[in-house]
């Protein structure tokens, strides 16, 4: 019994791959049977196509035991039977039952990568979607534009059939990969330790030649002494020339066998990375959709174009491009292509147009989504961040005002629709990139459109790293987020209001200690020689950049980058670790928080910097009722109180470097907990003294626990909830 099923779990598995690869297929399929330019013979084979991978998967559905989903898909073969026979089969009743079909299964497929068992009720209410009136079928085809030329879905023939596959589950894979990139480590600190080899025989060919002058010296003087001294020599210098023989010998066979070793490993490695490569077309049926929805949404006409000769990308990288590209797009849908008289007042074409493009650049891609629609409006993005009271400065330049429209919360939008309006999209692109060690970058002309170029690492495990060397230890930032590497005279630094910053092509960028900001105590001033330059690193991150100074840059190199272990608690500002070949374990830095957290080094002018006038709080509670509640209090007993609606909020303000006196917090909120708001606030060094005080309903001695191991200032229970007691505890906390 045991052993049957362990035959269909693994069966089970193989099926959810099946099932994604299907539902490729069918996405495929509807954007042919949507699009209006395609010709009927591509529509037929659309049709076709929708008909064998319903059929297949019905029959996989029931090898594996999953009744509901195989009577779901043979109700849909039952009504897409009599289009397929057809001459004119009804396409948009086609169309309708293709998207209710994708639907269902793309329900199934997330609800078997969560390990669950697709859902009866929904089958059975999309098998009753399926007999819904026809007329009630909405297509895309008013707002889809016409394509250059008719493309049909991918459907191998059997005169070009794949050669024969195997599929093996993602956890194996995933294994195999692991394995692969430990024995790329593990050659690369054995190279480091044959490279030490060559260090002992220059050592004993150093003693050695010592050893021969001291015998010389022997040799010329005349006593008896010396007689036994020189055959001492004798013996030592024959003795070493045996070691040095042996070492050079023992270097060169090491030398030998590191290089065979190396080119198996390196050969492994890529093959092992070749079967985690996924073509990054896979992505353009799920973007021309998400194009096309949001152009319908919206009664405008919109051409999606792909650039045919995309890279190849590693799954990891691919997923993670995923969301960033699906908000570009419904972006340059929703802000940038104008409605069809607006476009004609413009002198442009009727249908807008979207593309995408990507090139490797040495070991990194650069993903471009570019519209020509209306741009970037500057004034029109610093007038809504003044209005939602954003950091905004009237002195602003164009490129600040791009920089703005990264930050969470900020939309253009004055009421929420479908699309837009909630103050997310763009925040979510710079940090799903930033999470990747990535950057974004933003173009635009008024008038002409706008660009953004996503640049990520190809691999998200072996990638070329800067190493610094911070105070006594060494950390690697990820060369794709660097923009520069500079040696600064203390003549090319500027000062405002009290802080350092640094005259970089045209901006001034703020200047930060990257010691400090890791958390090393401040360092004893030490003067630097007249003209002596300051080494620092420029990081990108969005259209933010920061100059760290370090104390040396040491080199750049290939890293295998390992994540962090779940048991070691998340630092804001690292984002993995590397080992070296001497075992030395170093720190991989998190370039997106760096430069959130980072605040310009002071110039040494205490009195230029600005002091708050009263103590600030900051309020964090995903209840509106409860945020009110206590910043009316708060505000009552003398405090300016700011409010935020979870921790993920709360952090964006705490690392965009708002200062506060203290932080009240609720713990169960969406986005990021009490709890691990807390984590972060004590594993950032600036913010580590912050007295943290959490508001909750959770009353379990072991919550209460665990807010004191994190370094909680204080813990109140909601159901004990009194306003003296809140007003009295920050008062002792302050």
């Amino acid at each position: 019994m045991a052993e049957r099923d362990d035959i269909l779990a693994d069966l089970r598995g193989v099926f959810r791959d099946e099932l994604d690869d299907q539902v490729g297929n069918l996405e495929r399929a509807s954007l042919v049977l949507a699009r209006e330019g395609a010709d009927a013979e591509a529509r037929a084979a659309a049709v076709a196509e929708v008909f064998r991978a319903v059929h297949s998967l019905k029959g996989a559905a029931r090898a594996v035991g999953y009744e509901p989903l195989e009577r779901f898909l043979h109700a849909v073969e039952t009504r897409l039977g009599s289009a397929r026979r057809s001459e004119a089969p009804d396409l948009p009743a086609v169309s309708a039952d293709t998207e209710v079909t994708l639907g269902a299964l793309r329900a199934c497929a997330a609800s078997l990568g969560e390990g669950v068992a697709p859902d009866d009720a929904a089958l059975a209410g999309a098998r009753r979607a399926l007999q819904a009136p026809r007329a009630a079928a909405v297509t895309m085809t008013p707002t889809a534009a016409p394509p250059t030329a008719p493309v049909a879905p991918a459907m191998p023939s059997a005169a070009t059939a794949a050669p024969e596959t195997l599929r093996v589950s993602s956890a194996r894979l995933a294994g195999l990969f692991a394995a692969a990139e430990d024995l790329a480590s593990l050659v690369a600190r054995h190279g480091d330790a044959s490279r030490n080899l060559d260090s002992l025989e220059q050592r004993l060919l150093e003693v050695r030649n010592d050893l021969r002058r001291a015998q010389q010296q022997v040799r010329a003087q005349e006593s008896g002494g010396a007689d036994e001294a020189a055959r001492a020599l004798d013996r030592g210098v024959v003795t070493l020339q045996t070691i040095v023989g042996w070492v050079a010998d023992r270097r060169g066979r090491e030398d030998l066998s590191w290089r065979s070793l190396a080119a198996a490993a390196g050969d492994l490695l890529t093959r092992s990375r070749d079967l985690r490569v996924v073509p990054m077309a896979t992505l353009s049926p799920l973007l021309e959709r998400a194009a096309l929805d949001a152009a319908a949404g919206l009664g405008r006409r919109v051409e999606f174009v792909m650039e045919a000769d995309l890279p190849e990308l590693d799954r990891r990288v691919l997923d993670g491009l995923r969301e960033p590209l699906m908000h570009l797009v419904r972006n340059a849908v929703d802000h940038g292509i104008e409605g069809p008289e607006a476009r004609a007042a413009a002198g442009k074409a009727p249908v807008g147009r979207v593309r995408i493009a990507a090139a490797v650049a040495g070991r990194d891609v650069r993903v471009v989504v570019e519209d020509d629609g209306r741009g970037i409006d500057p004034d029109a993005v610093l007038a809504a961040a003044r209005a939602r009271g954003m950091d905004a400065g009237v002195g602003r330049t164009p490129q600040d005002a791009l920089a703005v429209i990264f930050e969470p919360g900020f939309s253009t939008r004055a009421e929420v629709t479908a699309i837009s309006g909630r103050g997310v999209g763009l925040d979510v692109v710079r940090m799903r990139v930033a999470q990747m060690h990535g950057r974004v970058e933003v173009e635009s002309e008024r008038g002409r459109g706008a660009r953004f170029t996503l640049t990520v690492p190809l691999d998200l495990s072996v990638m070329r790293g800067v190493v610094v060397r911070v105070r006594d230890a060494r950390a690697v930032i990820v060369s794709t987020v660097v923009a520069g590497l500079r040696r600064v005279a203390a003549s090319e630094l500027r000062t405002l209001e009290g802080h350092l910053y640094l005259e970089h092509d045209g901006a001034l960028l703020p200047l930060a200690d990257l010691d400090e900001t890791l958390g090393f105590a401040p360092a004893t001033a030490t003067a630097r020689p007249d003209g002596a330059r300051a080494p620092c690193v420029i990081l990108a991150v969005g259209e933010r950049r920061v100059a760290f100074r370090v104390d040396a840059l040491l080199e750049e190199r290939e890293v295998v980058v390992k994540p962090l272990n779940a048991r070691v608690r998340r630092s804001a500002f690292v984002s993995g670790a590397a080992v070296f070949g001497d075992g030395e374990v170093v720190i991989v830095l998190d370039a997106a928080d760096l430069t959130r957290i980072a605040r310009p080094a002071a110039s040494g002018d205490p009195g230029a910097r600005p002091r708050a006038a009263r103590r600030r709080v900051l309020v964090v509670d995903d209840s509106v009722t409860t945020r009110q509640l206590e910043r009316t209090i708060l505000e009552s007993a003398g405090y300016h109180v700011t409010v935020a609606a979870d921790g993920q909020a709360a952090w964006d303000l705490l690392a965009a470097d708002e200062r506060f006196d203290a932080v009240v917090s609720d713990v169960e909120m969406p986005r990021l907990d009490g709890f691990q708001l807390l984590s972060r606030v004590r594993s950032t060094a600036r913010l580590a003294g912050l007295p943290v005080l959490l508001v909750t309903a959770l009353a379990q001695p072991a919550d209460q626990q665990r807010a004191l191991d994190l370094g909680a200032s204080a813990y109140v229970v909601k159901s004990r909830f009194d306003q003296d007691e809140l007003l009295e505890t920050l008062e002792q906390l302050l």
